[in-house]
């Protein structure tokens, strides 16, 4: 099968699994947003990305898929990891684990661009307690 549109696919199922969850919950708006909200934003963000990525999949040159359970394992350990730290220890420190533990999956592991990714997930998450008020504990 064309990696691309697996890629696609499992892109797009993940954002309407949290997108109908999402809707269960109060939307709101920017101005006072329901705890729906920030998972409605992301899910659409990742279906469009998803829907994109099976359109290209038909116009791009096709790569068979290949399924590393290595590294599905790194990344399902690092989310649950994410999770953990970010209950007991704060949303920084998961987002530190998050990011160094699941660049372990991919083929090159360069520390100073997971810094660099870091440090931007840092901001946004600090943004989004700031500026949105998201009842989140930073550390």
């Amino acid at each position: 099968m064309n990696r691309n549109l697996m890629r696609g696919l499992a892109f797009t199922a993940v954002a309407l699994f949290f997108g109908v969850q999402a809707c269960g919950y109060r939307i709101g708006n920017l101005a006072q947003a329901g705890p729906g909200l920030f998972p409605m934003v992301v899910s659409a963000i990742v279906g469009l990305i998803g829907i994109g990525t099976i359109v290209g999949s038909f116009i791009e040159k096709r790569h068979r898929a290949d399924v590393r359970l290595k590294s599905i394992g790194i990344v399902l350990i690092s989310l649950i990891g994410f999770a953990v730290l970010t209950e007991y220890v704060g949303a920084l420190v998961g987002v530190t684990f998050l990011v160094f533990f699941s660049a372990l999956a991919g083929e090159r592991y360069d520390w100073t661009r997971n810094v660099k990714i870091t440090l931007g997930l840092m901001v946004i998450t600090y943004l989004f307690t700031a500026v949105l008020g998201v009842s989140l504990r930073l550390y």
